[in-house]
């Protein structure tokens, strides 16, 4: 690998496109280590400064990482996942091929916060079911999942081996329906102290926080929840086709935090 001196294309940009081609093409792999700063400045002949900008750039975009006193390394592949709170999300990691795992936090009756039992259409002061795991890709924590269902859900989940088994099976089950429908939203947001911990990254690192309530076939809502997933593990793609419904609208008379939001919906069951 050689750098052009002759060349319009500055030389950290350049350096940036040479080790981008070899991560792309497989020459480095998801954990490898890079040379030290100072050795590739020595390589290609040019100023650590160069070096640093160029791996900046890359670390920006998460194709590197860098870990204090240890150096800088390959990024893991991001896992692709729809981000639909219908989507069963073991289901679609071991149809990537990879190994899934739960661990329960909290598994409890208890009433909800006014908000989720609105969303639920429970009364005032009526208990649900609420499950909290943290979701583990190859042994690794990549996702905090939060649900509030009805009460009559929480025998089945505390029999059910929720370590692998999908919540919404153990639901159908337990209550005789069938869920047909999501209504979700997903924004960027920094991981929180606890979040942090449970996930094993730093305070304010970047993560997805999406929210989502779910329906049965009747247009009841039998399940309201919470996902915090690891921005550096994870891309959010979406499919579309010219007949799904996609609404865009920007809220006139919102509260103050919601005026600047342009507000995206899209029928992701489509």
């Amino acid at each position: 690998m050689t750098l052009e001196r002759d060349s319009v294309q500055p030389l950290y940009l350049q350096l940036e496109s040479l080790l981008r081609d070899q991560i792309e093409s497989g020459g480095a792999k998801a954990g490898d280590r890079l040379p030290p700063e100072l050795s590739l400045a020595r390589q290609f002949g040019i100023s650590r400064m160069t070096v640093r900008r160029a791996i900046n750039a890359l670390v920006t975009e998460n194709i590197l990482v860098r870990r204090p006193g240890k150096g800088t390394f390959v990024a893991s592949e991001k896992v692709p996942f729809a981000g639909s709170t219908l989507s069963s999300f073991s289901g679609v990691m071991r149809g990537l091929g990879l190994d899934v795992r739960s661990r329960v936090i909290t598994l409890e009756l208890r009433p909800p916060p006014n908000r989720i039992a609105s969303e639920l259409r429970l009364h005032a002061g009526e208990a649900a079911a609420f499950l909290r795991r943290v979701r583990h890709i190859n042994g690794e924590a990549i996702a905090i999942m939060s649900s509030w269902m009805p009460a009559t859900c929480l025998a089945a989940l505390q029999q059910a081996d929720l370590t692998s088994e999908p919540i919404t099976m153990v639901m159908e089950r337990a209550v005789g329906i069938s869920i047909v429908r999501a209504d979700d939203w997903l924004e960027a947001t920094l991981a929180r102290e606890e979040e942090a911990q449970l996930l094993t990254i730093q305070v304010g690192d970047p993560v997805f926080l999406g929210r989502g309530v779910l329906y049965d076939d009747r247009g009841i809502p039998v399940r309201s929840s919470k996902v915090i997933y690891r921005g550096d593990r994870f891309r959010i793609s979406f499919s579309a086709h010219t007949r799904a419904e996609t609404e865009v609208r920007l809220p006139l008379n919102g509260r103050p935090e919601e005026k600047h939001w342009l507000a995206l919906s899209f029928n992701l069951a489509e």
